[in-house]
C-alpha cells in the first residue's frame, strides 16, 4: 500500500515460522528489476518498503510492476503502479 503509488509503497508479509524471504520487483516484460529482500525472517509480520528504484538505485519509468514474494513454499505474485 498504496497501490498506485507515487514515491514509495510498502509490501507486507506474515510469516507463520521463521523461513527463507525472497521479494523480487519485475517489469512486464517479466526481468528482475530490483531484489527488496533476500533472507531469512523471523515469524511474524514484516513489511518492506520500494522507492522505485533498480537494483543500480536509478529510478525507474512510472508503470506497471510485478512483485513476487517466496517463502516457505510459496509464491505470491501481485501488481504494483508506479506512479511518477
Amino acid at each position: 500500500y498504496p497501490n498506485p503509488f507515487n514515491s514509495t509503497t510498502f509490501i507486507s508479509y506474515d510469516l507463520p515460522k521463521p523461513t527463507y524471504v525472497k521479494i523480487e520487483i519485475y517489469n512486464l516484460l517479466g526481468k528482475i528489476v530490483r531484489v527488496l529482500v533476500d533472507q531469512s525472517k523471523k515469524a511474524g509480520t514484516h513489511m518492506v518498503q520500494w522507492s522505485g528504484y533498480n537494483q543500480s538505485g536509478y529510478p525507474l519509468p512510472s508503470g506497471i510492476y510485478i512483485y513476487r514474494i517466496q517463502a516457505n513454499g510459496v509464491s505470491i505474485v501481485n501488481k504494483l503502479t508506479y506512479l511518477k
